[in-house]
Order: structure tokens, then sequence, then C-alpha cells
């Protein structure tokens, strides 16, 4: 009796849930970065200490926002570098009052 194998060469795709899942992840980081610069008084390393990730990711989701066509500009308040979106005169959002972080 001959057993034939059959053997697969191919490489190994991802678990294509896990990669929606991540999109899902980056796409909520980004809305919080959002909301955060929203909020006009948060820096880089607040923003990283508030959503649990470093400055450079802070740094990469603002790039990735204003690609996205946000105008977000870093302006001096109290001495102090913030984020806020240009001609935004809101001051914290629901979200992030329901989320207890206004």
């Amino acid at each position: 009796m001959v057993y034939h194998l059959l053997i697969d060469f191919r490489p190994q795709r991802k678990n294509d849930v896990s990669h929606y899942q991540r999109a899902i992840e980056i796409q909520q980081r980004l809305e919080a970065v959002l909301e955060l610069v929203a909020a006009e008084q948060y820096s880089t390393p607040q923003i990283a200490c508030e959503i649990d990730v470093s400055t450079a990711t802070v740094s990469r989701c603002i790039d990735a926002l204003r690609k996205q066509g946000h105008s977000i500009e870093s302006v001096k308040i109290d001495g102090q570098w913030c984020y806020r979106l240009h001609g935004s005169s809101q001051k914290g959002s629901s979200k992030l009052a329901k989320a207890g972080k206004s």
C-alpha cells in the first residue's frame, strides 16, 4: 500500500481576523488621539499616557490624522506645547466625558 502525503509549501497567511482586529485597534487609537487633540490641552507625553502608548506612536497618529485631512496644529498654552484642531473652539468631547477623561 502506498500513501501519498500532500505537503503545502506555500507560506501560511496570517489569520484575517487578527489583521482585521489590528485595523480596528489602530482606528480606535486614532479616534482617541483626535478626541484628546480636540480637548486642546494635551501634549504628546500626556496623550501617550492617556492612551497607554509611546510618544513615537502618538507622533505617528498625529501624522496619520493630518494625512486624513485633520488640520492639527501645535500651540503653546501656559508654557506647554499642546495640540489643537485648527479653527476648533471645542473643549473636550462627549466621548471623553463618557469615558471620564474630560
